[in-house]
C-alpha cells in the first residue's frame, strides 16, 4: 500500500508538471532539434558526399 501512494503521489506531481511546463519544454525541445539540424545543412564533408553521389540538396 505504501509503494501505491507514494507512485500514485508521484504519478500526480509529473502529470501536474507535464501539464503547466509541457509546452515550453516542446518548445525547447523543438528548438534544440533545429539547432542540431542546421549544424549538419553547412557541413563540408556532407556536401562533398552528395556531390559525389550527384543528389541535390533537399531544403524543407
Amino acid at each position: 500500500m505504501k509503494r501505491f501512494v507514494i507512485g500514485f503521489i508521484l504519478g500526480i506531481g509529473i502529470m501536474y508538471w507535464c501539464l503547466n511546463h509541457g509546452d515550453a519544454l516542446e518548445s525547447t525541445t523543438r528548438r534544440w532539434f533545429q539547432g542540431t539540424a542546421s549544424n549538419y545543412r553547412d557541413d563540408k564533408q556532407h556536401k562533398a558526399a552528395r556531390d559525389a553521389l550527384g543528389e541535390s540538396e533537399r531544403r524543407r
